[in-house]
């Protein structure tokens, strides 16, 4: 029954390859295999995923062949001292790798920014000087007056015994 099921996935994949209407797929089917609509549509399932699987594996070999070539043009280039090719290259190599993917780098330097502030309000607010939860300019606006009149008080305690002796 496998092996029947196998040849008949495969069978349907073939079709699906000339022919993508589904309700022509289906009517094959039910000619050449006696199959009801939901084996059918059980079938033409089974074949997309063998198509998807066939393709996937198409992809990744052209892949291969051409990280090779980029690969030995890169030797090239190192070995003739040619560093706009091996330049060009290595971004071509980048490329193929998906090395660039699909985060931008606004969207790499906005991670890092909210990052940062939540680095920052852990700190800030780890110094137990205002209420939690603020928003981080106005976390960062009291911390700041604080500093400002703590350093005022120390210079006014400073500058007093001067002012009497």
């Amino acid at each position: 029954m496998k092996k029947k099921n196998e040849s008949q996935i495969r069978r349907v994949a073939a079709m699906l390859a000339v022919d993508r209407d589904a309700d022509r797929v289906v009517e094959f089917c039910r000619d050449q295999f006696g199959a009801t609509q939901s084996g059918a549509k059980a079938l033409i399932k089974d074949a997309r995923a063998l198509l998807a699987l066939a393709a996937d594996v198409d992809v990744r070999e052209e892949l291969g062949k051409r990280k090779e070539q980029l690969e030995d043009l890169l030797e090239r280039a190192r070995e003739m001292g040619d560093l706009r090719v091996e330049l060009s290259t290595i971004q071509e190599l980048s490329k193929l790798c998906d090395l660039y993917g699909t985060t931008s780098v606004s969207s790499a330097a906005a991670d890092v920014e909210s990052a940062t502030v939540a680095l920052a309000r852990a700190h800030l607010e780890g110094l137990e000087i205002t209420p939690k939860g603020l928003p981080i300019e106005e976390l960062a606006r009291q911390i700041a007056s604080i500093v400002m009149n703590g350093q005022k008080q120390q210079l006014r305690t400073n500058q007093s015994p001067r002012a009497g002796s």
